[in-house]
């Protein structure tokens, strides 16, 4: 709760810090796009021997990434406060909500700032 006589602007905006969390939660459990496609730019060889050919396509099932325990303690559950962990910081590569690297969303803080107001 922020106050009736607070007048808002950028920096109380963005101070919404709990709001922010509980987006970024609900992005985890209902990802706007469920899954993505990227296309090998040259062979790729795996640990287990195989090879990723160039050309081939990787889904990426950011919806099901969501509920994997491996990566999320208590995954079903909706829980914001996951993101204000000050010790626990989660690497494009585990929360692609805003795609993963090299093509990370260039509009992520504008988007969030947009859904605060």
């Amino acid at each position: 709760y922020i106050g009736d006589s607070v007048d808002l602007d950028y920096n109380v905006i963005s101070n919404c810090q709990y709001l922010e969390s509980s987006f970024l939660e609900t992005l985890r459990l209902r990802p706007s796009v469920p899954h993505l496609v990227r296309y090998a730019k040259t062979d790729i060889p795996l640990p287990t021997g195989n090879i990723i050919r160039k050309g081939n396509g990787i889904v990426i099932p950011t919806f099901a990434m969501g509920r994997m325990p491996w990566i999320w303690k208590d995954p079903l559950k909706f829980n914001p406060d996951r993101f204000n962990d000050k010790n626990q910081k989660y690497s494009p590569s585990q929360y692609p909500a805003f795609n993963i690297p090299p093509r990370l969303c260039l509009g992520k803080h504008v988007a969030l700032l947009e859904a605060k107001i």
